[in-house]
C-alpha cells in the first residue's frame, strides 16, 4: 500500500511531436509528415499505433491519412463531434466508435485491420487505452479479403493532413507511432498496463 501512495499520477510520455494548426480558427493550414512509398505493402492487413494528446477540438482532424484524389482515400481521423474515424472512400467502410475524445491528457489507440477475417468486427478492431470500442454510431465493414487505399504504393501517406484537399490538420502531440505492414495486432503489442499507476 505504501508504494502505491507515493507512486506519480502523471502521465509521462517520451519523445513526442507536436503538430499543429497554425490559423486561428481553422485547419487549413499546419504542420504534418508525408512519405510515399514505392511499392504496395500488405492491402489487407496492417495495424497503426499511436499515444495521441489533443490541443483542439470540434472540427475534423486527420490522424494518418492514405489518399491520391478525393475518391480514392482512407484515413483515421477526429471528427467535428471529437469521436474517432476509420473510413475508406473508395471501399465505403466506416467504422465510428461512439466515444468522445475530449479529456485533456494521453490516449493510446490501435487500429488493427483484417480483411481476411470473415466475421465483420473482426475486419477493424480500435483499442483506446488497451481497451477494445464495442459501441458505434457507425459500423459499415469491408467487405472479405477487401484492397484498401492503406498501403498503396505510389500513394501520399501523411500523419497529421488530409493531402488531398491540403487541411484538416492534426492538433496535438503523437509520440510512439507504428505502422505495422502485415500484421492486425491487439495493444498488448505496444505497451502494458502498470500495476501500480
Amino acid at each position: 500500500q505504501a508504494g502505491l501512495l507515493n507512486q506519480s499520477s502523471a502521465q509521462v510520455i517520451d519523445g513526442s511531436l507536436k503538430l499543429k494548426d497554425v490559423s486561428s480558427n481553422t485547419s487549413t493550414d499546419g504542420t504534418d509528415l508525408r512519405r510515399t512509398p514505392s511499392s504496395s505493402g500488405n492491402m489487407r492487413t496492417h495495424t497503426w499505433s499511436s499515444w495521441i494528446r489533443r490541443t483542439k477540438y470540434s472540427f475534423d482532424q486527420q490522424i494518418f491519412y492514405s489518399g491520391v484524389d478525393a475518391n480514392n482515400t482512407a484515413h483515421i481521423r477526429f471528427d467535428n463531434d471529437d469521436t474517432i474515424t476509420v473510413f475508406d472512400y473508395t471501399n465505403t467502410f466506416t467504422v465510428n466508435p461512439s466515444r468522445k475524445f475530449r479529456d485533456i491528457g494521453w490516449y493510446h489507440v490501435v487500429v488493427a485491420i483484417d480483411t481476411t477475417q470473415t466475421t465483420d468486427a473482426d475486419k477493424v478492431k480500435i483499442y483506446v487505452n488497451g481497451n477494445l470500442e464495442t459501441s458505434f454510431d457507425t459500423a459499415s465493414y469491408p467487405a472479405d479479403n477487401l484492397e484498401l487505399d492503406f498501403n498503396r504504393g505510389s500513394t501520399e501517406h501523411s500523419i497529421g493532413r488530409n493531402n488531398v484537399n491540403g487541411n484538416n490538420y492534426f492538433c496535438g502531440s503523437l509520440s510512439q507511432v507504428y505502422w505495422i505492414d502485415g500484421a492486425a495486432l491487439g495493444p498488448e503489442n505496444f505497451g502494458y498496463t502498470d500495476p501500480l499507476t
